[in-house]
């Protein structure tokens, strides 16, 4: 991808700011806001120069659609596929209509709809809809031994 297609915001006619604090902004015609700073400029190629002095306030990379930064590629590109993309494309839940940006995830809430529970303590049998509230039972609830199931 090209710098300016990845790195920047949303361009063009924006409002502007004028005076230091507190802030007063005022409609100046063709100027161009850093979204996530609010420094206005007067170019592109000056909000462009602004970003790679500010590297790019931390992120890894800007949506040019809608500004919003993200620290990895992985967010900007789930982003992508979930604000940006075509609906049709995205896995959907048959149940309530609820798109996912991954057929896993897709599988993980069908569970919600569910009676099954795949995830079960060893310890006292317990069962879960989820790993993660599985991880829960074992670090807090059913942790050093207690609440072992007794066999017969």
């Amino acid at each position: 991808m090209l710098f300016d297609e990845v790195f920047h915001l949303l361009l063009g006619p924006e409002i502007s700011q004028e005076g230091t604090k507190p802030r007063r902004w005022i409609n100046n015609g063709d100027t161009h806001l850093c979204k996530i700073c609010g420094m206005i400029y007067h170019s592109q190629d000056e909000l462009m120069q602004h970003f790679q002095r500010v590297k790019n306030h931390g992120y890894v990379v800007i949506c040019k659609d809608c500004g919003k930064g993200y620290r990895s590629l992985q967010g900007y590109n789930t982003h992508r596929k979930m604000q940006h993309g075509p609906r049709a494309d995205l896995p959907a839940c048959k149940t309530c209509g609820k798109c996912f940006p991954a057929a896993s995830n897709l599988i993980i809430h069908e569970r919600s709809h569910s009676d099954e529970k795949p995830f079960s303590c060893d310890r006292c049998g317990k069962a879960y809809k989820h790993k993660r509230d599985l991880h829960l039972h074992l670090e807090f609830a059913c942790k050093d031994g207690e609440n072992v199931r007794k066999t017969p």
